[in-house]
């Protein structure tokens, strides 16, 4: 019984989260702009772990496009509520909010 509630606790604090390695599941959800915002929404708001792990990755695939690499300087879930990220070329970001424009 308490295995089955950290389960469920787990699964709903993860949402989709462990999808995203499939392929095709990111493909279905990237092939619709407005499912995707959605997505985006739904997720990355759902808890500070979430909005460090959505940020990131978004931000990531948009400056590798100008052969820019990114790293994460931070712990996901730190108090701060925010993601830390760094680039090759020095620059740090404090990111606390990530707003999509389509």
């Amino acid at each position: 019984m308490i295995l089955e509630t950290i389960k469920r606790h787990i699964d709903v604090r993860l949402g989709i989260i462990p999808h995203l390695g499939n392929h095709q599941f990111r493909f279905e959800i990237a092939s619709d702009n407005k499912q995707f915002i959605q997505t985006l929404e739904q997720y990355a708001n759902g808890n500070p772990a979430n909005f460090e792990i959505f940020s990131f990755a978004i931000i990531k695939v948009h400056l590798e496009k100008f052969a820019c690499t990114i790293y994460r300087d931070n712990r996901t879930a730190a108090h701060d509520q925010g993601v830390d990220l760094s680039t090759n070329f020095g620059v740090v970001y404090q990111i606390k909010k990530l707003k999509i424009l389509i």
